[in-house]
């Protein structure tokens, strides 16, 4: 039976590829980068996002030798030229997305960004906040949160069924003999960003929560590293992966610490579990570290089910963050770096990578990004999302070494289907199973959808019980609608929405979980 579900999954791709070659290759790439700041400065991206007619991107321009840094936010067209720019800054208060910051598209249009100021008036004390933009890039309002007399630094925010947000990230604690420590925070808001619970997590002695992803239930996991109170020039300073699940009101429901993984960027809701993106160390000397790409998969309470690795060892292999495709693939990017192509400055010099995955987790590619090909120079690959067309854009930024100083550049590129950036790369043959069809042992979710298509983007569900909760998700992997079933047959409403293709996703009062593709 599984033969025959694959079988039937390469006869589709086939088809697919079959019928829509001529867009395949006329997909748009590109490979760019721009220059925000002086000559002396640094300018850097983020994060980015597939908007109507380009994309948008968030990022930060460094402007004055003490860190002060404006933020940025910058429209693309369909190639990668800029074509606006909104600067963000204060004389006294410098504004950052942060390292593993979140943009969110908001199915009524517009965006959310999380990150942080620094005040350089107290002591750059920093605040938590959370900021909303308009379609063009405009700030429409902004919230923040502070916790006197420490900082808070945030690194994520998710939004919740209920419209609200969860945003994560460290607050500092006062400094001891072997320097500053951090406990995890989680902040929940209304859907305009008011505060409605705070809570904090201890553990190990020191951490950082770098991200936090909405589960069906209406609360949240919160996923990052926890490391024992050790000194900070100890070499085998060992970061941990740790989790915390949440539900709507910020209650702890179980906490996990994983020993000897390196760190938790990134997470996904499977059926019956969750699947968290980072990496693991193989070896760990004064010499060198290698590293590879690690992928875990933990059940619905914290624990650890398996661990699988992915890409070639490498000194340093860090994911920075992780996007869901609507078929239920996931993709994940982040930078690497190799100590046997160590330059002539004595620093290892950063590639940026990219690997898509079938929902199984088998691979499917592994590829590594560069815009400077010489290897004094470094290419930091922050964010790698799926596009509406098929492909995949990435941004982040560039250390030009070679043409002198350390300035800092922003760059984005663009690849096609299969993560090339230029023409001529061959597919990767491999076949996912599709959305769908259950696999050996399993059992269908007991649903049924039509019309599908609908031209009108109106559906009716029937099997869904009252009390089920649904989420649909667009090609990028953008929640667009979600709710709870009230009726026997009720009705979904898309016509809103863009016609393509959609994911429906159900989980019943029980847990059970079932998706199944929509045509609108």
């Amino acid at each position: 039976m599984k033969q025959l579900l694959h079988l039937v999954g390469a006869l589709l791709v086939l088809l697919r590829g079959g019928l829509l070659s001529n867009e395949a290759t006329a997909q748009v790439r590109f490979n760019q980068h721009h220059v925000f700041s002086p000559p002396a400065g640094y300018s850097f991206l983020d994060q980015i996002r597939p908007r109507t007619g380009g994309y948008i991107t968030i990022g930060n321009r460094t402007i004055t030798a003490g860190g002060m840094r404006e933020l940025l936010v910058t429209l693309l067209d369909t190639v990668g030229t800029v074509t606006s720019q909104r600067v963000y800054a204060h004389d006294s208060v410098s504004y950052t997305g942060g390292m593993a910051g979140a943009l969110i598209a908001l199915p009524t249009g517009g965006y959310v960004q999380s990150g942080q100021q620094q005040d350089f008036r107290w002591n750059q004390r920093r605040r938590a906040m959370l900021w909303w933009f308009d379609e063009q890039g405009d700030t429409v309002r902004t919230t923040t949160y502070s916790a006197p007399p420490h900082s808070l630094y945030a690194n994520h925010v998710c939004r919740l069924a209920s419209g609200g947000f969860v945003l994560v990230g460290s607050v500092t604690r006062p400094r001891n003999s072997v320097g500053g420590f951090s406990d995890w925070f989680a902040i929940g808001t209304d859907a305009r960003g008011r505060e409605r619970w705070r809570r904090t997590w201890h553990l190990l002695g020191d951490g950082l929560a770098l991200n936090a992803t909405a589960t069906p239930d209406g609360g949240a996991l919160i996923t990052g590293i926890a490391r024992p109170q050790l000194q900070w020039t100890d070499y085998f300073y060992r970061n941990h992966m740790a989790a915390v699940k949440i539900d709507s009101t910020g209650t702890t429901e179980w906490q996990r610490v994983y020993a000897d993984s390196t760190e938790g960027t990134a997470a996904y809701c499977v059926p019956g579990g969750y699947v968290i993106g980072g990496s693991y160390v193989y070896l760990r000397t004064p010499v060198r570290t290698l590293e590879r790409v690690a992928l875990y998969r933990l059940d619905s309470v914290g624990n650890l089910l398996s661990r699988r690795d992915y890409g070639p060892e490498m000194d340093n292999a860090t994911s920075m963050r992780m996007h869901q495709l609507a078929d239920g693939s996931l993709v994940l990017g982040g930078i690497s770096s190799d100590a046997s192509q160590r330059p002539t400055t004595g620093v290892s010099a950063i590639t940026g990578f990219a690997l898509k995955l079938c929902p199984d987790g088998d691979s499917v590619w592994y590829r590594t990004y560069r815009y400077y090909s010489n290897p004094n120079c470094n290419n930091y690959l922050w964010d790698f999302v799926p596009t509406p067309d098929g492909g995949f854009a990435g941004a982040g930024f560039l250390h030009a070494r070679a043409a002198g100083g350390l300035a800092a550049e922003a760059w984005v590129f663009k690849t096609d289907a299969d993560g090339y950036v230029t023409a001529g790369g061959a597919p990767s043959g491999v076949v996912c199973r599709p959305v769908g069809l259950p696999g050996e042992g399993d059992t269908p979710a007991p649903v049924q959808v039509w019309p599908n298509p609908a031209p009108d983007g109106r559906f009716r569900l029937g099997g869904a019980l009252p009390g089920t909760t649904y989420a649909v998700l667009d090609a990028t992997g953008r929640v667009v609608a979600t709710g709870t079933v009230r009726a026997a047959e009720p009705e979904l409403d898309l016509g809103a929405q863009a016609p393509g293709l959609y994911l429906l996703r159900l989980t019943w009062p029980n847990g059970r979980t079932g998706t199944c593709k929509l045509i609108r």
